[in-house]
């Protein structure tokens, strides 16, 4: 006969359950088949349910993981993006040549941008509007 390890039993299918076991001669009637069958499925449908309930916890503590994962990644991209904006070209700034050098390697640099290597920089002449062009080489 069907048995489900050590879980809690409601009594009648512990008494369904009993009988089956001791009685082998006469075969339980349709009615406790029945009764049998249906707290079988009960106990099994909790324990699936159980097993669901604990997966979707788990799922929800991951996704929930990822998202403090990606909100630090927000957090640390946007601190990048604001060291680029303070190297970005600004007209007061090239006044001085110390502070036209742009200590990033990358394109955030006009000069960057504009394909001039970095010991150029020094060698540029500021114009009269905050706009800058490379001297006349002649």
């Amino acid at each position: 006969m069907l048995f489900l390890g050590s879980s809690p039993m409601p009594t009648a299918r512990a008494t369904l359950l009993r009988k089956a076991r001791f009685a082998r001669f006469s075969s339980p009637t349709l009615r406790e088949q029945g009764l049998l069958a249906r707290s079988c499925a009960r106990a099994a449908s909790l324990s699936l349910n159980r097993r669901r309930r604990d997966e979707l916890r788990h799922h929800q503590i991951d996704l929930r993981r990822h998202k403090i994962k990606l909100h630090r990644l927000k957090i640390e991209l946007r601190r990048r993006r604001i060291d680029h904006r303070r190297h970005k070209f600004d007209g007061r700034r090239l006044q001085s040549a110390s502070t036209s050098r742009c200590t990033s390697g990358g394109g955030c640099c006009p000069w960057a941008a504009a394909g001039y290597a970095r010991q150029e920089h020094d060698e540029v002449e500021k114009g009269t509007g905050g706009e800058a062009r490379p001297r006349a080489r002649g």
